[in-house]
């Protein structure tokens, strides 16, 4: 808009300059537990569209008596629920002796200016410490929506075309789980209610999955919307030869492309709430019936 103005109506001097400032994209947080609700967060601590470099310390605590290592996961993303984010990584703090819970984590994140975060979790009872270096190499470039898409279905560059198709395609045979396992026996149950409540899609959902339901259609429209619109404005961005032109495209390139990984985000739980929904309420496609064991005895266990 800037550049427009001066190019039209002279309204800047000729001397003027444009001062670009790095931001980050994207808020970057740690998983913790609400000390009230007993619940999953994701605590910001470099809250989205911070210039960089930046610094920020925040302290925790440990959540029980004896803990053997304090895990402290890196999470990127702008919703207070851990599930909507995206896990970076995680900084692992083993401990020797066994502390009284409560004993303070300090957490030291830096965000660089190209993008690498590195973050260092320290015990401050002890000397005990844990650094973890994240680069963001592979995301410095404009990509095309294929491969964003690529990398949230499937974790691949891989040109997809069907959204729901790669969030929910047909789950691979697993040998049996260690149902002690929790993390992956939730993973795991997700994977299989994903591609259930997509099938279901396909035919009429239970009552309990069609508020879900509609907010996976009202998702799809989003989606739609956002990928001609990106398209677009990546057309336009290609086109494009002036430097400033370029650069207020970009950003809003990368705003858009927020929106999408955040529908995404939205959709791949949507469809989980319905296979969920279709599970409890014995209502499945009969492609899905091969399934239908494993799923109702994660189901069980998770439950019990």
């Amino acid at each position: 808009a800037l550049y427009a103005a001066t190019q039209q109506g002279g309204i800047l001097p000729a001397e003027a300059r444009f001062d670009v400032i790095n931001v980050n994209a994207h808020s970057l947080g740690v998983r913790g537990t609400d000390a009230a609700t007993k619940q999953k967060i994701n605590k910001v601590l470099i809250p989205r569209n911070t210039p960089l470099p930046a610094n920020k310390t925040y302290s925790f605590v440990t959540s029980r008596e004896g803990q053997k290592n304090a895990k402290v996961p890196l999470l990127e993303g702008e919703s207070e629920n851990p599930d909507f984010c995206t896990l970076l990584g995680e900084c692992l703090v083993r401990i020797d002796k066994p502390l009284p819970k409560g004993s303070i984590i300090k957490v030291l994140c830096h965000y660089a200016a190209n993008g690498t975060i590195s973050v260092t979790a320290k015990l401050t009872r002890t000397s005990a410490a844990a650094y973890v270096e994240i680069r963001r190499d592979g995301y410095t470039t404009l990509e095309s929506l294929d491969i964003w898409t690529a990398r949230l279905t499937s974790g691949g560059d891989i040109p997809s075309t069907d959204a729901l198709s790669h969030l929910a395609s047909r789950p691979a045979p697993q040998p049996l789980l260690d149902r002690g396992d929790r993390d992956k026996s939730i993973a795991r149950l997700d994977e299989l209610c994903r591609f259930i409540g997509r099938l279901a899609l396909e035919g009429t959902p239970p009552a309990a999955a069609r508020q879900a339901s509609h907010l996976v259609g009202l998702l799809e429209e989003e989606k739609t919307t956002l990928k001609g619109l990106i398209q677009q404005l990546e057309i336009r961005h290609q086109q494009t030869e002036h430097f400033q032109d370029r650069l207020e495209l970009a950003g809003q390139l990368a705003q858009l492309k927020m929106a999408w990984e955040h529908s995404m985000r939205l959709l791949d739980h949507a469809l989980v709430v319905v296979g969920r929904e279709c599970l409890v309420e014995n209502v499945v496609h009969p492609s899905a019936t091969s399934f239908l064991e494993e799923a109702r005895e994660l189901h069980a266990v998770l439950n019990s």
